[in-house]
């Protein structure tokens, strides 16, 4: 016999073990009263089977992406230095001269050009200097020549020193010079002239 207790109004109730794990009415109040299982007998208490408790729910895995590989850096030798530089490297971190034969020939090309404007800049100064005045220095526009020594003079005051100082003969080099060379042109084919006619 199991005994069993009322809930609802705590009268003490007797069930048959055959009514173990199922519902009996209560007598008083007429209740649905659950007869529990009897422990089995002959074995310890701790023996007794135990529920065991839920598992969690533990989250989905995450699936493990692998790690992509980096490419090995590759060295080589710097043909200028001899030092240790990167494969794709376009200027030698040591001593600074550019390995990247594409940008190498677009350096030299401006290299070249720079060069050639300094020459050219040069010349200039150079021709700039031939055209100064022999007497105060400063750049000769109208060009004022002797025609003993070539020099040439910016004024007709620089000139004249020129003249009364070396006793050269000066003339302009515009018109001065056509005018000269004409009448020695005219000279030459009068006396050639004059030749042929006697």
């Amino acid at each position: 016999m199991i005994h069993v207790a009322c809930p609802t109004c705590a009268a003490k109730l007797k069930a048959p073990d055959a009514a173990s794990g199922k519902k009996i009415p209560c007598p008083k109040c007429g209740t649905r009263v659950n007869v529990p299982t009897p422990p089995l007998q002959g074995l310890a208490p701790a023996a007794l089977p135990v529920e065991a408790p839920p598992l969690l729910a533990l989250p989905a895995p995450t699936p493990v992406v692998p790690l992509a590989e980096e490419p090995l850096e590759i060295f080589e030798l710097c043909p200028f230095c001899g030092e240790g530089v990167r494969e794709r490297a376009k200027r030698c971190r040591h001593c600074g001269e550019t390995l990247d034969v594409a940008l190498r020939a677009e350096e030299e090309a401006e290299r070249r050009a720079e060069e050639e404007e300094r020459r050219e800049r040069e010349r200039e100064l150079a021709e700039e200097e031939e055209q100064r005045c022999g007497g105060c220095g400063k750049v000769a526009r109208h060009k004022l020549r002797c025609a003993q020594c070539s020099g040439i003079y910016c004024c007709e005051l620089c000139l004249g020193r020129h003249a009364k100082f070396t006793g050269h003969v000066v003339f302009k080099q515009g018109c001065l010079g056509v005018i000269l060379l004409a009448v020695t042109i005219v000279g030459f084919v009068s006396a050639a002239g004059a030749l042929l006619i006697q």
